[in-house]
């Protein structure tokens, strides 16, 4: 039908529902994506202050990957899960009355809810860990984060296989981090006392 209505387009220079379709999911991936990007490019800069200053002074696991590392896998994540979470919902339906419909029966409005909630706890994770610099926070909050991102794509299968592929990767990072945070706050606690 779209490629009809190109063609249909093509032929009669008029704009045809299928552009606009195209433009609307384009520019819902885009206001998903900037969703992740924006507070984590502003919270890069907490970080980058505090990694020569505190983090590189803790003790880390031999598996802590190197610091270069997760600027560009965060920035990766953040648009392959914006583009996934905009396939469940386009960004404009979440915002226009979306949300004054809710139903606990609906796995797209649970996904994107949940989705948007791990997004919130995931711009608090540094100002948290490297901010204020709490270790003990880090795992915990990080493992809250997996948690409901393990439900956000267990709901997201539910309604879109690729969306639910894109997330995945996420998930799987967002684990990783939390096992990370809970061992360097435990390699990093002042010895108790006797």
């Amino acid at each position: 039908m779209c490629i009809r209505d190109r063609v249909s387009t093509q032929s009669t220079g008029s704009f045809s529902s299928c552009d606009h379709n195209f433009m609307e999911a384009f520019t819902s991936s885009i206001g998903w994506v900037l969703a992740g990007l924006v507070p984590s490019s502003i919270s890069s800069f907490i970080t980058k202050k505090n990694i020569p200053e505190w983090y590189e002074h803790l003790k880390k696991p031999s598996f802590n990957p190197p610091n270069k590392i997760f600027g560009p896998v965060w920035i990766t994540l953040y648009i392959t899960s914006g583009y996934a979470i905009s396939r469940v919902c386009p960004l404009g339906e979440f915002i226009s009355g979306f949300p004054s419909s809710f139903s606990l029966d609906s796995p797209k409005q649970l996904a994107v809810y949940s989705f948007s909630l791990q997004l919130i706890l995931n711009h608090l994770w540094t100002p948290l860990f490297f901010g204020i610099r709490r270790t003990e926070f880090g795992g915990p909050l990080a493992g809250l984060i997996a948690t409901i991102l393990g439900f956000t794509v267990y709901q997201t299968s539910k309604v879109d296989t690729t969306a639910t592929l894109l997330l995945s990767p996420l998930l799987a990072w967002t684990s990783f981090a939390s096992f990370l945070s809970f061992t360097i706050d435990r390699l990093n606690r002042p010895p108790k006392k006797e």
